[in-house]
């Protein structure tokens, strides 16, 4: 399936999904990554399994694209395969996971990367799948269940001490449009790559963060300031009832002070109220890796 096919997001519509799986992202990772975003569906009655990917010429280490060969990838973040199984005979994720593969063989793919998601699993059994499975990073995921006092006795006693001096001292966390927010964040965000010695295959350029500007109705920026100067920031997502953070950082001025652990504690605060399931703070590998 095209990226600009009108059935991707109907698609999307029917299934619980993340801001990675919409056809807007996969254009700006395609750009970024070196490829063409494309989706994979198969139909089983009322059951869907929905695979969104980046389709590109297929390269080694070192050398240029090799013959017409193609590999698949998977966007940055959590884009893994989501589904409806609950409306499908048993086996529906084998059967659709089998049909993938072939498709990709047609096409001349030689290999596939797929990242999960956390809370979307539509993969079949690795023990049942000639998947290569790889737990590589681990991701911090809060469920929003029960109620905020519930959740405030499970935050650690330390991040609880360093929400409420960051209330003391007076920082407020804002939210702002994308377009209005992305210079306080590429600023902060480059200033944290800086200080981790993050190399470029692992960073974003201010061309992908602009290429995201199709997703304005779907990311907004939340701000941590300092009397109206911004120390930390975080692009912040809301698909179906799951919030993300996919990029973020903190002035390295302002790390004494854990800006980042009130801006958490807001993103709970206003998902709950929302009625959101969970926050995903992220985590895991680099965008290339």
């Amino acid at each position: 399936m095209r990226h600009d096919d009108p059935l991707w997001l109907a698609v999307l519509a029917r299934l619980r999904h993340d801001i990675h799986h919409h056809p807007a992202y996969l254009r700006a990772e395609a750009r970024w990554l070196g490829g063409r975003p494309e989706a994979f569906l198969h139909v089983e009655g009322e059951a869907l399994w929905f695979a969104p990917c980046i389709v590109r010429r297929a390269q080694r280490p070192g050398v240029e694209a090799v013959g017409r060969t193609l590999d698949v990838v998977s966007p940055y973040g959590y884009p893994g395969p989501i589904g409806s199984p609950e409306h499908a005979a048993p086996g529906f994720c084998e059967r659709a996971f089998d049909a993938f593969l072939a498709a990709l063989r047609q096409r001349g793919a030689v290999s596939a990367f797929l990242r999960n998601h956390p809370c979307l699993d539509a993969l079949p059994p690795v023990d049942e799948s000639p998947l290569l499975t790889e737990r590589a990073w681990k991701t911090v995921l809060i469920d929003l269940d029960g109620d905020l006092e519930a959740i405030w006795s499970r935050v650690s006693r330390r991040r609880r001490q360093q929400i409420n001096k960051c209330k003391r001292v007076g920082l407020q966390v804002r939210r702002v449009a994308l377009r209005d927010g992305l210079p306080a964040l590429m600023g902060i965000y480059d200033e944290t790559m800086d200080r981790v010695g993050a190399n470029a295959d692992a960073r974003f350029d201010a061309a992908y963060f602009h290429r995201l500007a199709p997703l304005a109705g779907h990311l907004e920026v939340w701000l941590v300031e300092r009397r109206e100067t911004p120390i930390a920031a975080t692009l912040v997502s809301r698909r179906c009832d799951i919030i993300q953070t996919p990029v973020g950082g903190t002035c390295e001025a302002a790390l004494a002070d854990s800006p980042d652990s009130l801006l958490c504690w807001e993103l709970i605060t206003w998902g709950h109220a929302t009625g959101a399931g969970a926050v995903h703070l992220g985590g895991g590998v680099g965008g290339r890796d």
